[in-house]
């Protein structure tokens, strides 16, 4: 059985990478940013559940044997605020100064489906601690493109951003995109974990 990681993002193929995961690559035919809902975390599992959903029934119809899709997607949200991937600097930069000078939820959908239409699913919540913003530095991370692509206008490893990251609560790699030790914990309870290693 193949692991599928229904995903184009970089960070979350490093990150399995480094977890000493094989797997493919698959990205579904999904628009993510048709799902909508009040709750961060709720959104985030619901996004996952569609990606995962998508990419196995896509492979399913193509005939690629037996299989279990990955389907993760991570949200950002502040006092009821969602914020989702920057449109352009200008959004990009208002996000990351609203997000500074206090605490902010990060959550994680994470859903496992098999080719036999088993699911198992979780939510991961890590929060991050921003200091005071400093313009400048701002808007040189947001000029570099680094603050694209990411859901609240920043990755936590980038090292431009050092001076603006406090504390982080919970797992780093949550924040970065996908909780590895979720996910292996998932995938040891199904019997053929051992054929993903």
């Amino acid at each position: 059985m193949r692991l599928i990681l229904a995903s184009s993002s970089p960070r979350r193929s490093e990150l399995l990478k480094r977890a000493g995961l094989k797997f493919e690559v698959y990205v579904p035919s999904v628009d993510e940013s048709s799902v909508s809902r009040d709750d961060a975390g709720e959104l985030a599992l619901l996004r996952a559940r569609l990606k995962a959903g998508c990419a196995a029934s896509e492979l399913s119809r193509f005939g690629r044997g037996d299989f279990i899709v990955l389907g993760a997607d991570t949200v950002v949200e502040r006092a009821g605020e969602i914020f989702p991937k920057p449109k352009d600097e200008a959004d990009a930069l208002g996000m990351l100064m609203r997000l500074s000078a206090g605490a902010h939820n990060v959550y994680t959908g994470v859903c496992f489906v098999s080719s036999n239409n088993t699911a198992c699913e979780r939510i991961v919540r890590s929060v991050v601690t921003f200091g005071e913003f400093e313009r400048e530095p701002l808007e040189r991370y947001v000029k570099s493109g680094k603050a694209f692509g990411k859901a609240g206008a920043y990755g936590i490893q980038d090292e431009e951003l050092g001076f603006l990251i406090k504390k982080t609560d919970g797992a780093r790699d949550n924040v970065i995109g996908l909780p590895v030790a979720t996910v292996t914990e998932m995938l040891k309870e199904k019997s053929k974990w051992r054929q993903w290693k």
